[in-house]
């Protein structure tokens, strides 16, 4: 509820019972609420003797909400999650102050207690609740990998909200991330329909389904226990092993280094360079693979394998992307883990390491004291500083992993939260600050290289 809803029920209550009351104490109760004072409004509140018990429940509770919804503006979303949980406790019928809360559970990634609320609700709920709470549910069921539920409530809540440009979104990704491209584009039709337009997002999502119905022309796909692999139908047998064998490995290898298994099959489409050009409309040959985190898919440009070099690149290519895939996946696509620390995992995991030219890089960069700081950067052109941030990003991983602190940093990962951030999270891991470990980093191949 928003605060000027409070501040109406306030003066409400003023005009109610002012022969019985002081005035003032309400008056004060608003003025702390405005400049978001909340342990004065409490106090304010307690003060109020002439309220009865329901009233001060109702105001109490309304309280928590407003904490609620400061914290979620600051992004302070456990904190958010412990204020409407009281609201909650003090007042267990009210269905808003429940949906509220199973919402608060959704953004602190709270899953199964965002779907538990839900459900123990639902039959009390009015169409715009029901709305609300199928979205909740499927984002939930999203998060945890399992989207035939998710759009079991999608589809179930169609008829209902046409209006819902959301509601359209999240079904199409559904389909997309369970390989049903013509049901994605059936979703997109309808939302434009519907709503009248389609995002940006929309549209590349859109061209994405129907690239992936053209490919079916010239690419067959075969499956193994965990991948879907999609590559040219005149491949040979030779090339279906290696890849499959190639994937399993890094199944076991990256999934034993991160502690996680994805719940579904990972999508692997091995395309010839004109199809990855059409498909992804990135046309750098720089680029040798891709993590698609809207359809999850893994995107390598790949036609043939004739020599033991290729198939080397290959293995590191796909290590690399199937880090990236993993690390949104045990994260919940969180966009807060730093781009050295994915980049750096990625490399790190590859299992052919040129070391060589990785020191070349360095090198100079340490000797003269040229490397990043505090300013680690969060987007990499390929064509500037490319190499000495990869460089960096890979020696620095492989530094935490020498000092016994990559195990550590990479479990508490999944927990990263605006209100736990990766500072928080770098310290608890390895004791130092993230300058003091770049600077410890620095000091100690300064000593390598100056030998």
């Amino acid at each position: 509820m928003k605060i000027y809803m409070l501040l109406y029920y306030l003066r409400h209550l003023t005009l109610q019972y002012c022969l019985f009351c002081p005035i003032f104490a309400l008056s004060e109760l608003r003025l702390c609420l405005e400049r978001q004072d909340f342990y004065c409004a409490e106090s304010r509140l307690d003060s109020l003797k002439q309220l009865n018990g329901n009233q001060k429940d109702v105001l109490r509770a309304e309280i928590q909400l407003q904490k609620a919804l400061w914290h979620d503006q600051n992004k302070d979303y456990r904190n958010a999650v412990f204020a409407v949980e009281k609201a909650h406790a003090i007042q267990p019928e009210n269905i808003q102050i429940s949906v509220r809360l199973a919402t608060a559970y959704l953004r602190n990634h709270d899953f199964y207690e965002a779907i538990s609320i839900i459900e123990r609700i639902r039959s009390r709920l009015g169409v715009e609740e029901q709305i609300m709470a199928s979205l909740i549910l499927a984002q939930a069921w999203m998060k945890l990998e399992n989207y035939n539920a998710a759009l079991n409530e999608l589809r179930h809540q169609e008829y209902q909200s046409r209006q819902s440009g959301e509601l359209y979104s999240l079904m199409a990704i559904c389909y997309i991330r369970t390989s049903q491209p013509e049901s994605a584009l059936d979703v997109f039709s309808r939302k434009e329909k519907n709503t009248g337009s389609l995002s940006s997002e929309d549209q590349r999502l859109k061209h994405q389904a129907q690239q992936n119905i053209r490919l079916r022309e010239k690419y067959t796909t075969a499956v193994s226990s965990s991948f879907r692999v999609v590559m040219q139908a005149n491949g040979n047998s030779e090339a279906l092993r290696i890849y499959l064998d190639i994937l399993d490995r890094a199944y076991m290898d990256v999934g034993r280094v991160l502690d996680y298994y994805p719940k579904n099959y990972t999508r692997v489409l091995f395309l010839n360079r004109e199809d990855f050009v059409e498909y992804t409309s990135i046309e750098s040959e720089a680029v040798a693979g891709l993590h698609d985190g809207a359809s999850l898919d893994l995107l390598i440009p790949w036609e043939k394998i004739s020599q033991n070099q290729e198939k080397s690149r290959l293995e590191n290519v796909i290590y690399h992307e199937y880090t990236h895939h993993l690390l949104n996946l045990m994260t919940k696509q969180s966009r807060n883990i730093p781009l050295w620390v994915h980049e750096g995992l990625a490399q790190f995991l590859e299992p052919h390491q040129d070391m060589a030219v990785k020191h070349q890089i360095l090198k100079p960069m340490i000797l003269q004291a040229n490397y990043y700081r505090q300013d680690m950067p969060e987007n990499v052109s390929l064509h500037s500083g490319a190499f000495q941030f990869y460089a960096q990003a890979h020696s620095m991983i492989q530094f935490a992993s020498d000092k016994g602190w990559l195990p550590s940093l990479v479990s508490q990962l999944p927990l990263l939260r605006a209100d736990f951030s990766f500072a928080d999270l770098f310290v608890k891991s390895t004791g130092l600050k993230m300058n003091e470990f770049i600077e410890t980093w620095a000091k100690t191949l300064g000593e390598i290289y100056a030998d």
